[in-house]
């Protein structure tokens, strides 16, 4: 990817995708203790469209749209639509440490991550395709 962001927007994106992963993964820790846990949703919900918004204006397509995927997985979990099963729960606590772990890689190094496996393992697992 050319460099067309300036290495202090870049910092920035770091900073504020960073918050909004801890979030998330807070979250997911949550959920796997306990499923049942609604008051922690909005949050998550909250959470994925913020860093979807980030990545899609870093031009991080696929990333953004796995959060765009998270951001409906919660949603649908908001309205009642969805549950979480454990082994999703674990998917996306997985793929979000590997996310935690490469992003500083890719903003600073112009890295790549391919996310496409966890995002199409997490549509089969969920059933929300987009």
């Amino acid at each position: 990817m050319a460099d067309i962001f300036g290495k202090k927007y870049k910092l920035i994106f770091l900073e504020t995708a960073s918050d909004f992963l801890k979030k998330l993964q807070k979250v997911v820790v949550i959920l796997l203790n306990d499923p049942d846990n609604t008051a922690v949703v909005e949050d998550a919900y909250l959470a994925s469209h913020s860093v979807k918004s980030e990545c899609a204006r870093m031009h991080y397509t696929d990333l953004a749209n796995f959060f765009l995927l998270l951001e409906m997985m919660f949603k649908a979990r908001r309205e009642g639509k969805f549950t979480f099963s454990h082994q999703v729960l674990i998917l996306i606590h997985e793929e979000l440490e590997n996310i935690v772990t490469i992003l500083p890689h890719m903003v600073n190094e112009n890295k790549s991550y391919d996310v496409n496996p966890a995002y199409q393992k997490l549509q089969g697992l969920s059933g929300i395709t987009m």
